[in-house]
């Protein structure tokens, strides 16, 4: 199973919600007309090449080990330099925090056999993920919220229909942000709420509903898509990201188009398409659009998450991580895995011991800045 990504979005049984690994199909690539901001957008072709040096170097720098711990990193906290995730040791498993400095394991919510983490997002000090309840049925969830300063847990909703069924393979993907944490919510077979939840008043409602996707956090919106009742392909829908009042979407972003998952940042708003990936920077309204030169059949633009100008995806055979400013890209290969917020990248490799057990985790970082770049692709 994947581990989490940051704000994936994909068409299931009614909307839009993530399926990990293999089971992720495309949609929405067929012969209909592409929309004008694909057809407006900059071409830019991704390079691929090994990891440079001075990035090999950052990372053995910045490195920890721990030792009989299976850590898979979900969330970052650029500003402490913490990471949240997944932990397996030979005696439990769950959700923890990791000292990307001392490398002291902290955990936060111990799992029974049966759950897991599908999805996390963290904006201090709440952290939020999406718990599978069971290893056998993808559609079994709940949504939990942790205040990580306190230690104190609630369960806010679980994927459990008002008649007590869930939808097979549906997940949702919480994000926290601006105070409050919102995700989206099936209500039955045919329809989801976007709902959002305030942390200081308690207050929860719903800022759509319909066909929606898992929303994401993009400069000074939540952006979310959603498939209109008449529409072969979704379109954006943007609220304000402090107020969730309607917001109105740029008029190049408006029209139904192929979208299979989000990421946002200050600086982006990202969604993929099948075989290409959209780029949009809110304040310039600058739109790019990225395609591989060669090998994009085994880098498939799955789970992305943003840290400063560099994305990070899964490709189901890497993880890789591409500069958006000059379109050069490297795999950090499997074993791995990354996670990146902020300006702050996290890198894991576990190192298995005898029929396979974890031994160790190797734990790196770097960090990132606007002049760290990768060579322009033509050199």
């Amino acid at each position: 199973m994947k581990r989490t990504a940051r704000a994936a979005l994909l068409f299931a049984a009614l909307s839009w919600s993530t399926v990990s690994c293999s089971t992720t199909p495309s949609f929405g690539t067929g012969e209909s007309p592409r929309a004008s901001a694909m057809a407006a957008a900059t071409a830019i072709g991704i390079c691929l090449r090994a990891m440079p040096s001075d990035w090999s170097a950052a990372l053995a720098r910045n490195t920890v080990q721990l030792a009989t711990t299976s850590f898979s990193p979900e969330a970052v906290d650029p500003a402490h330099d913490f990471a949240f995730g997944y932990f397996e040791s030979p005696s439990q498993h769950g959700v923890a925090s990791l000292d990307l400095h001392s490398g002291r394991v902290r955990h936060l919510s111990v799992m029974t056999d049966a759950e897991w983490v599908a999805w996390m997002s963290f904006s201090d000090p709440w952290l939020a993920w999406e718990q599978g309840e069971s290893r056998y049925v993808m559609g079994n969830w709940s949504i939990q919220l942790l205040n990580t300063r306190t230690g104190s847990q609630r369960q806010l909703a679980t994927s459990r229909l008002p008649d007590g069924t869930f939808l097979t393979g549906q997940l949702s993907f919480p994000v926290v942000g601006n105070g409050y944490v919102a995700w989206s919510q099936p209500t039955s077979h045919s329809s989801a709420d976007l709902r959002l939840y305030r942390f200081d008043s308690g207050e929860s409602l719903a800022v759509d509903s319909g066909k929606v996707s898992s929303p994401v956090i993009a400069a000074r919106q939540l952006v979310w898509g959603k498939l209109g009742e008449h529409d072969s392909q979704p379109s954006l829908r943007m609220a304000d990201a402090m107020t969730a009042k309607p917001a109105t979407v740029p008029a190049a972003l408006a029209r139904p188009m192929p979208i299979g998952y989000l990421s946002g940042s200050p600086g982006y708003l990202v969604w993929t398409t099948g075989t290409e990936l959209m780029v949009e920077q809110p304040d310039s309204g600058a739109l790019s659009r990225y395609h591989f030169t060669r090998d994009a059949i085994k880098h498939p633009f799955q789970f992305p998450m943003l840290a400063g100008h560099f994305l990070v995806w899964y490709t189901g055979t890497s993880n890789t991580i591409l500069d958006l400013q000059t379109g050069n890209a490297f795999d950090v290969p499997l074993p791995s895995s990354v996670a990146a917020s902020g300006d702050e990248i996290v890198v894991t490799r576990p190192v298995p011991g005898a029929k396979g057990a974890v031994t160790n985790t190797t734990v790196s970082w770097i960090r990132t800045s606007p002049a760290t770049r990768l060579a322009s692709c033509s050199h």
